[in-house]
């Protein structure tokens, strides 16, 4: 309902300052609602819930605005959301204990007396020096993802492998789904076996692995192209250990501060690389233009452009061995 560009903006810079908010508080309402070992399960299964909505916002919400009308859907959106938003009200509690039920929260004598600023309980966070290594962590991860599906997938499949605009938006959703289905997965598997620093390098050398492929690989025939890339979305969901990993390295009662320190790093990832991947490819542009006048990148482009993700997954590997591991447990 926009008058000017200025007001559109303001709106989406509301929609992105509250959707952060509600994941990390559903984060710590997970750490009471919820025992510790299913903590990392819970913010697999939240970023699948996500993903699935990214995914009715490509094919699905094209034809619903088709049939509506883009600004009719984009208020049954916000009238849905609004009831979501009286649901949680109305049914969610802070603390089992508020509907009867045992807490799973490690709650401890004095921990009122113990909540001081929100700028004191940053820097007592901060102190901790798995929070730090495990802002910078996941941007190796997310960075690929974030990048490959979020945005500059589609010209990369269209332009080097024939696929239509509609195929390559769906590969980049396949992307995404296996992503956000591999997260799930790494929940367990850390906890079985007891530790999260082991199943994150893992799955970071995996990753680094399977976009060495795709980059440096070309020619790949469209079955193989596509297992590649479900595999790699596979192997990037072991990024959701970055949650409980950051968790189990602070006292519970920060478990809130610390999970937002977590997610900043798992979006500095997007937040990068999406606009430094941009800049590289127009470094090696070599003036070839799309009949709609778009620029046209070549393979090499591509290559020189998407190695930058390496870098950071160099400096990940690095940063994790620096980090203590928590043998998932949460300290009280």
């Amino acid at each position: 309902l926009a008058p000017t560009a200025y007001v559109a903006n303001a709106g989406r810079l509301a929609i992105g300052a509250a959707a952060g908010v509600a994941f990390v508080a559903m984060l710590k309402l997970a750490s009471h609602w919820m025992p510790s070992r299913q903590f990392a399960l819970a913010s697999g299964v939240a970023l699948f819930v996500g993903v699935v909505g990214a995914t009715i916002a490509g094919a699905p919400l094209r034809i619903a605005v088709d049939a509506m009308g883009w600004r009719n859907v984009m208020i049954a959106s916000a009238v849905a959301t609004a009831f979501v938003a009286v649901a949680i009200w109305l049914v969610v509690r802070d603390d089992p204990s508020e509907r009867g039920y045992r807490s799973h929260f490690p709650h401890r004598a004095g921990d009122a007396a113990d909540r001081g600023s929100m700028w004191a309980d940053l820097k007592a966070v901060l102190a901790y020096r798995n929070t730090v290594l495990l802002f910078f962590i996941p941007g190796a991860f997310s960075g690929i993802v974030l990048m490959f599906a979020g945005l500059w997938g589609v010209p990369f499949l269209t332009t080097h492998y024939g696929y239509t605009t509609a195929e390559a938006a769906l590969l980049a959703s396949l992307t995404l789904i296996s992503w956000s289905v591999g997260s799930i997965a790494y929940g367990p598997i850390s906890e079985r076996a007891g530790g999260r620093r082991i199943p994150y390098i893992a799955g970071l050398l995996g990753t680094m692995a399977l976009w060495a492929a795709i980059v440096w690989v070309p020619g790949w025939s469209r079955p193989a192209l596509v297992a590649l890339l479900a595999a790699l979305g596979l192997a990037g969901g072991a990024f959701i250990l970055n949650f409980p990993f950051a968790k189990e390295s602070v006292p519970a009662r920060f478990a809130g501060t610390v999970s937002g320190i977590a997610n900043m790093g798992v979006m500095m990832g997007g937040l990068v690389m999406q606009p430094l991947v941009g800049w590289a490819l127009d470094r090696h542009w070599t003036g070839a233009l799309s009949p709609g006048g778009a620029r046209l990148y070549d393979l090499a482009a591509y290559q020189g452009a998407f190695s930058l993700l390496f870098a950071w997954g160099a400096l990940a590997l690095l940063l994790l061995l620096f980090t203590r591991e928590t043998g998932c447990r949460q300290t009280a």
